[in-house]
């Protein structure tokens, strides 16, 4: 598995033909930036290229009004490419299994995140001729937002109608649903800025504990909206050791997150740090029937 562009891969001998008239039953996993059969084939490509070209730069925009196309704060066309990679390679691996064929699989990251964004943003454009615009409007809608309490920020999800109804009672005011605007589920449902500038108006009043409290005791699905710093001291977090401190024997003591997926009865596992350059050189060539002096 390797990102090398074809061009250099073809200089180094390392192309699937060339690999697998070595091992006839290899895995080969390429991940490239843009699909072979295509113009932007060999194009470099990197997180913030994807982003642009996919759409991704335009979904800020649609929510906050502000026209300049803004990336997405975090890496994430690499990320998701990534884990595209990594169900491909278990395919591949569960085909070859299968066949005891070679597998050649080629992971584009602009077809990979444009797929992504696509899954719900094509929206009523996806018929044709298009029904309408492009874009899942409840996600980019701009009343869509955590709500500020007395002391921080909520975010809050009735979206069961019901359970919109239910909320006003919660926060004491259901004289609100009383406004035509708001009085039936058509209206709360087309009104949904103005619905949500009313709750707002309550939930600035008290803290986001006292509404955790009331919205838990209604089931209304609610949650604090944290800062990267509050991580560390989520009591959810702490329970399940997600953040574990490990020394490093030469830069000290450091926090790692750990896998989020859980394989249940596994025996739990002792996490090394990197070796150093050539640490397990021995260990290596040892495997593969060789010394050190080879």
């Amino acid at each position: 598995i390797h990102n090398i562009r074809a061009d250099a891969v073809a200089r180094l001998g390392l192309t699937f033909d060339e690999v697998k008239a070595i091992k006839p039953d290899i895995v080969y996993v390429h991940c490239v930036g843009f699909g072979s059969e295509g113009p932007y084939a060999g194009r470099p490509a990197y997180d913030d290229l994807i982003q642009g070209l996919s759409g991704a730069t335009s979904l800020l925009p649609r929510v906050d009004g502000n026209e300049r196309p803004r990336f997405i704060p975090t890496a994430f066309a690499d990320k998701v490419s990534g884990l595209h990679a990594v169900y491909a390679t278990l395919a591949a691996l569960r085909q070859r299994d299968r066949t005891g064929e070679a597998v050649h699989v080629e992971v584009p990251m602009f077809e990979c995140i444009t797929g992504f964004l696509l899954e719900e943003h094509f929206y009523e454009a996806e018929f044709d001729p298009p029904v309408g615009p492009f874009c899942y409007q409840r996600q980019v809608d701009p009343c869509r937002q955590p709500l500020k309490t007395a002391n921080g920020w909520i975010v809050i999800a009735p979206y069961v109608d019901a359970r919109w109804v239910k909320l006003f009672e919660v926060i004491g005011a259901p004289q609100e649903l009383e406004d035509e605007r708001l009085a039936d589920y058509r209206g709360r449902y087309f009104n949904m800025d103005y619905m949500m500038e009313r709750v707002q108006h309550y939930f600035v009043n008290h803290t986001t504990d006292h509404w955790l409290r009331l919205l838990g005791e209604a089931d209304i699905p609610a949650a604090r909206a944290n800062d990267f710093p509050d991580l560390q001291d989520d009591p959810h977090l702490q329970a399940v050791k997600f953040f574990q401190h490990r020394d490093h024997p030469t830069e000290g003591g450091y926090w790692e997150t750990q896998p989020p997926v859980r394989f249940v009865g596994a025996p739990e596992r002792t996490i090394t740090p990197a070796p150093h350059v050539g640490e397990h050189t021995d260990e290596v060539l040892a495997e593969l029937g060789l010394s050190k002096d080879s």
